[in-house]
């Protein structure tokens, strides 16, 4: 047996293809992204990160007293201007736009998709803020003031959330693959955006973006994950019906096939 043509002929993109991959390779992702979060939780819990946390903020920073952010002068600009792509105001907006478009279009699960990861990565956000009641830091001058508990970002966790749970729902209606890695590229290069102007500004502690980020992977994946499988089960009538057919269309063409008498013609 030549293992090495056996191993030609399987068809890796069928394989990609199929839902159960895509869900096997959701659920690994999850498992990773929820032992991040864990793992980066005790850390803080047990102030293993400051010496990372100081060191990151730092080389972030220049001026007099640390005050302004390292690069050129319109850097702090873009810090501020773009750190709301993560803000409660832009992500309520952007996500009532969406839901009306989709309810328009008659496609309510997907509007139920946006809507749990939203609302549900907001309330977990704020639930977990207050658990771990983290104090804002005080390494560099903060641009602004902010009253929350600091970990995990809120403004990370929603961003990625929001982007990456609509980088998601896109690429379900994209054929060509580069469209899908561009489009799933932009939600994650949003994401990072708005995660590293909330340390550049000095009110997040990187930790603190880190585990948003690690919270809003995982819940974008498991709302998702939740969609996914109520649209089977809610197809799965479908799905039988079509199989029957199949089933009924092979016997009729089984039963309708001549038999092979052996005898020669005359």
């Amino acid at each position: 047996m030549d293992v090495r043509k056996t191993v030609r002929e399987i068809d890796y993109k069928a394989m990609l293809r199929r839902p159960e991959t895509r869900i096997g390779g959701a659920l690994l992702v999850m498992v990773a992204s929820i032992w991040a979060f864990v793992e980066i939780a005790d850390a803080v819990n047990e102030r293993e990160t400051s010496a990372f946390d100081r060191a990151i903020m730092l080389a972030m920073r220049e001026g007099p007293n640390n005050a302004e952010i390292a690069g050129p002068f319109f850097v702090e600009k873009f810090a501020k201007d773009l750190t709301t792509l993560g803000g409660y105001p832009f992500v309520v907006l952007l996500t009532f736009i969406v839901i009306g478009y989709l309810v328009l279009n008659r496609h309510i699960r997907h509007a139920v998709e946006v809507t749990l990861s939203v609302a549900g990565g907001a309330a977990i956000v704020m639930g977990l803020k207050e658990l771990f009641g983290r104090a804002r830091p005080e390494i560099v001058p903060p641009m602004y003031e902010v009253a929350t508990w600091s970990f995990p970002s809120g403004h990370s966790s929603t961003a990625a959330v929001v982007f990456l749970t609509l980088g998601i729902l896109i690429a379900r209606f994209v054929t060509r693959k580069r469209l899908t890695l561009y489009v799933i590229g932009v939600a994650f290069l949003l994401t990072f955006i708005v995660g590293w102007s909330r340390v550049a500004l000095g009110v997040h502690y990187p930790t603190d973006v880190l585990a948003g980020w690690a919270m809003g992977l995982t819940w974008a994946l498991f709302s998702w994950l939740v969609v996914n499988f109520w649209e089977n089960w809610k197809s799965r009538p479908v799905r039988a019906r079509r199989e029957a057919e199949m089933y009924e269309d092979t016997e009729a063409e089984v039963t309708h096939m001549p038999r092979e008498t052996g005898e020669q013609p005359t």
